[in-house]
């Protein structure tokens, strides 16, 4: 929902805020000696850790919005074929199953082809995976 999208956008702005400071505060904790060095230090490793695990939150958002189009995907294939092996719904009319089999493959690549947008869709521009 709303809360999911507004929490993966929090996250990745996270992770480039991290990913844009830790080069610069590595070579900035070099520049200073004793206890400032170490806390410019300390920060850069922190900031690090938070950035890796965002990383991680990222992903996993990713992976579990996919698999809720893969998943919906699947069931909508399922439901078809339940459909065409009664010849019922959109296959009603047809008076066997080779006759409904031009309908059942068209409306199978329709299916792929809107669960496949969505995926898209969810990830941007990225490559499903």
């Amino acid at each position: 929902g709303v809360a999911k999208q507004k929490a993966h956008q929090f996250i990745e702005g996270v992770e480039a805020t991290i990913a844009a400071l830790v080069p610069i505060l590595i070579p900035l904790g070099m520049t200073f000696d004793g206890v400032m060095s170490t806390i410019i230090h300390f920060i850069a490793t922190f900031g690090s850790l938070v950035g890796g695990v965002a990383k991680v939150f990222k992903q996993t958002f990713k992976h579990d919005v996919k698999s809720f189009h893969l998943i919906d995907g699947a069931t909508n294939t399922c439901h078809e074929l339940d459909l065409f092996l009664g010849l019922a719904g959109h296959y009603r009319g047809f008076a066997n199953h080779t006759d409904a089999a031009t309908q059942l493959n068209e409306r199978l690549a329709y299916n792929k082809l809107s669960m496949s947008s969505r995926v898209l869709a969810a990830h941007g521009s990225h490559k499903p995976q």
